[in-house]
């Protein structure tokens, strides 16, 4: 009778040290934060990593301003709180270097972005990508998105208006394409003020991830590092107290004043 064949040897798994995973993590980390956050290359595949998203930091990010025309001023509820989370999102964009793309939806009709961002958007330069026409709710137009694949963009932070239309359809869009999606309620609006909600809840379900302007500033400032965090220290110091009234007016009980 044949014998049966000696058992094999298990194979030998090796298992990585805790804390050299850590250490390099680590070093990756400090490694991306000092070098700014445009400098680290991303294969533009359009498609996100298998990494839950809501658990990493926004890689090659882009910011998104949807809609904020002068025509729709007295229209969308607590509109001056949106145009603040914008004005200050830029300023922030300028001291984290990642790039601004303005979309204005048939500005012959609507009017033209509103005069408080052509300051924020001059001092930042050529982080100015561009104001893009659009005649579609979307903002992921042919000129967007070839814009996006030419900066390798991976992350898009959106605020605007209205929530439930171009907002919705813009982060709709951008998930479709494989991106990440931040969409920040202290920015965002519509003119029924019980659409905000719903389209928070409908992007949140789809994908996006909903997150503040203060969080998403200080997510993407990863460390302490001076000479960028310098810049978001002062921004976030100037514009404590519009911050909180962003807050109270968009995500509160909409008792935040003017602002």
């Amino acid at each position: 009778m044949r014998q049966p064949p000696p058992s094999a040897s298990p194979p030998h798994i090796s298992i990585p040290n805790p804390r050299t995973l850590e250490r390099e993590t680590l070093q990756h980390y400090r490694s991306f934060s000092q070098s700014g956050l445009n400098s680290v290359a991303i294969p533009n595949s359009g498609q996100a990593t298998t990494t839950s998203a809501a658990l990493r930091h926004p890689l090659n990010p882009a910011l998104f301003l949807c809609d904020i025309q002068e025509g729709l001023r007295n229209k969308v509820y607590k509109f001056s709180s949106v145009v603040n989370t914008a004005v200050r999102m830029v300023q922030y964009a300028g001291a984290l270097n990642f790039p601004v793309f303005v979309a204005e939806q048939k500005p012959s009709v609507v009017g033209r972005t509103v005069s408080e961002l052509s300051g924020p958007l001059r001092t930042v330069g050529p982080l100015h990508v561009g104001t893009f026409t659009k005649n579609t709710f979307s903002m992921v137009t042919p000129g967007v998105q070839s814009e996006l694949d030419r900066l390798g963009i991976q992350s898009v932070i959106v605020l605007g208006v209205e929530s439930h239309i171009s907002i919705f359809q813009t982060v709709l869009e951008l998930l479709r394409r494989g991106l990440n999606v931040y969409v920040l309620p202290d920015g965002i609006s519509s003119q029924n003020k019980e659409e905000i909600g719903l389209a928070l809840d409908r992007m949140k379900q789809a994908g996006a991830i909903i997150t503040s302007s203060e969080c998403i500033a200080f997510e993407m400032l990863w460390d302490t590092d001076k000479s960028v965090s310098d810049g978001v220290y002062a921004v976030n110091k100037s514009t404590k107290a519009i911050t909180a009234a962003c807050l109270r007016n968009l995500v509160g009980d909409g008792q935040g004043g003017d602002s």
